[in-house]
């Protein structure tokens, strides 16, 4: 008998797997993400991963910051992960050339939010 295939994930759900993904590829334990979000506890990260934690979209924000990519990529469907991994590192790469190039955070972000919208920005 074959099996069924899986419904897909809610937004919830692939919120929650999505931000999984992105701290475990980036090598974050959930205490050192908590700390790039500026909370004090690591339960925040975890209520989130295994979706006992709703998230406003200010904490989407937050998270995807955190995380290094944009927003939209914590509510994509993850049949591709090596690519939003390779999208996030290019994404945290020019961000970090704006503060380098003596941007401040702010502006940084701001500049690293156009480049990813125009769709430029050495993508191949």
């Amino acid at each position: 008998m074959t099996a069924l295939p899986e419904p897909p994930l809610t937004p919830e759900e692939q919120v929650a797997a999505n931000v999984k993904l992105l701290r475990t590829r980036r090598g974050y334990t959930q205490s050192e993400l908590a700390d790039r979000l500026g909370m004090k506890w690591a339960n925040v990260v975890w209520s989130v991963e295994v979706g006992k934690r709703r998230i406003t979209v200010n904490d989407l924000s937050s998270f995807a910051d955190a995380l290094g990519v944009p927003p939209y990529l914590l509510l994509a469907e993850n049949s591709e992960p090596e690519r939003a991994s390779l999208e996030a590192a290019r994404t945290r790469e020019q961000y970090q050339s704006y503060v380098q190039a003596g941007f401040t955070e702010e502006q940084a972000l701001e500049l690293t939010k156009a480049v990813l919208v125009a769709g430029v920005g050495g993508k191949s």
